[in-house]
């Protein structure tokens, strides 16, 4: 076959056209480093600020785990929350917490064509579809909350810039010229484009949804609860609004949230509440002299307690039905420091003395301390933190019945405990009383242990 000469321009001007035409849309990079390929920002973009360099993974092993610490769940009347109630909440800065590696505060993670600036959205789901506790499951009586594996307990992420709760199928915010620079030809994409979320716990009456009641309960977690991920040209173009979440992950995930690996502990049992007790208790002055020659000052006040039927009294911990201690918390942060400064803290986070809530400044006495003494008259730890459970008596942690009496049945078929218990003004081991005003807070607690 034979082509004449204005035959075979024409063809080659046609597959000259061919050719460039994919060329007006370019895909979308993921960003590691600084230089001229692809996967990197310029020296131009380098130069106002910005870094690069290589971040994410797959899964769990990409994910900055999310704690919450202990959470009290009572099971009797006194401290039953209501389904809706949260019982714990982190806000995840998306910078500090959206992978195990942080971002830094201006870091290009993608980059885009400036032609394609209209198909860039961040996308957002649950783990859905992949088991009942990472999202597969929503309960009946949460909005936006779903399953964990502890049950009793939800979890909701929120998006902190649309404020729409994760669900299991995708959503998007599309990105707008605020959440990126532009440069040339090119859109270059910071990690802060992206969304912070708020991550919560909440009590819920859907007890179908969680099959395990001990302590270690989040230990069941295999998988993460969330992804944010860029969906632009020729990256995660897959993920479409409305559709289940059910892809194990998606393509250079930008966060995942995961409560695995995280140290989250659930206690549970009958619990007690604290009841009457004295607001305040005045002390009688004393003279500094008096008290460097051993004397004190001190007056009595009294603790009551409103306990669940079946409450157990004690510290040790138990996975199932954990016993219920009381303790006096020393709140004050300067009280607290002060505290471990002279020696009054042990190892354990007990504290032997409490303090004036100024110790250490002008017009406050110095040298002295309060100390508390139980119905028997024995000295009392004082509890440096309430999150201490199971630490015992040197942490501050006693009994209820160890310190109190029974004294009759409450209204709610449980019983009623009481004790009177001695605040002393004393002069502290190894210092001098010195003259000056005597004002000390400390909160009366009764936990699960």
């Amino acid at each position: 076959m034979k082509f004449s000469i204005s035959q075979l321009k024409t063809w080659l001007i046609a597959s000259a056209f061919m050719a460039c035409s994919p060329w007006a849309h370019a895909i979308c990079y993921k960003v590691t480093g600084i230089g001229t390929t692809t996967s990197t920002i310029p020296q131009a973009v380098a130069d106002m600020g910005y870094t690069a360099t290589s971040w994410g993974g797959v899964l769990n092993s990409a994910a900055a785990s999310i704690s919450f610490g202990t959470i009290i769940m009572g099971t009797g009347a006194q401290s039953l929350a209501t389904a809706g109630t949260v019982l714990a909440s982190a806000n995840l800065n998306f910078i500090d917490t959206a992978l195990k590696v942080p971002y830094s505060a201006n870091q290009i993670v993608f980059k885009c064509a400036l032609a394609d600036a209209d198909t860039l959205y961040e996308m957002y789901a649950l783990f859905g579809g992949n088991g009942v506790f990472y999202g597969g499951y929503a309960v009946n009586d949460v909005d936006g909350g779903y399953a964990t594996p502890a049950q009793g307990i939800a979890y909701r992420i929120t998006n902190q810039k649309t404020g729409l709760y994760y669900t299991s199928k995708w959503q998007e915010r599309k990105l707008t010229a605020d959440d990126y620079i532009t440069v040339g030809s090119n859109i270059y994409i910071p990690a802060s484009s992206f969304d912070s979320a708020t991550f919560e716990l909440i009590k819920t009456d859907d007890i179908g949804s969680g099959a395990y009641v001990t302590r270690n309960a989040f230990s069941q977690i295999v998988a993460p609860q969330g992804f944010v991920a860029l969906k632009g040209n020729a990256m995660n173009t897959d993920l479409t609004t409305g559709s289940l979440a059910n892809s194990p992950s998606p393509y250079n995930t930008s966060a995942v949230w995961s409560m695995r690996g995280g140290s989250t502990t659930i206690i549970r049992g009958n619990t007690c509440k604290v009841g009457d007790f004295d607001q305040v208790v005045q002390l009688p002055s004393i003279g500094a002299g008096d008290l460097r020659n051993g004397s004190s000052s001190s007056n009595t006040f009294n603790v009551s307690i409103e306990c669940d039927a079946g409450a157990i009294s004690g510290t040790t911990s138990s996975s199932t039905n954990a016993p219920v201690a009381m303790g006096f918390l020393v709140t004050q942060p300067t009280a607290l420091s002060q505290a471990s400064t002279l020696g009054l803290k042990s190892s354990s986070g007990g504290i032997s003395y409490l303090l004036d809530d100024n110790y250490g400044t002008s017009g406050v006495a110095s040298g002295v301390g309060i100390r508390l003494y139980s119905p028997s008259g024995a000295a009392l730890n004082l509890l440096s933190s309430k999150d201490t459970t199971g630490t015992g008596n040197a942490a501050g942690w006693y009994g209820f019945a160890d310190l109190l009496s029974a004294t009759g049945a409450t209204s709610t078929g449980g019983e009623a405990y009481g004790g009177t218990f001695t605040a002393s003004l004393e002069q502290l081991p190894g210092l001098q009383a010195a003259a000056g005003s005597v004002n000390a807070q400390a909160q009366i607690v009764v936990s699960l242990q």
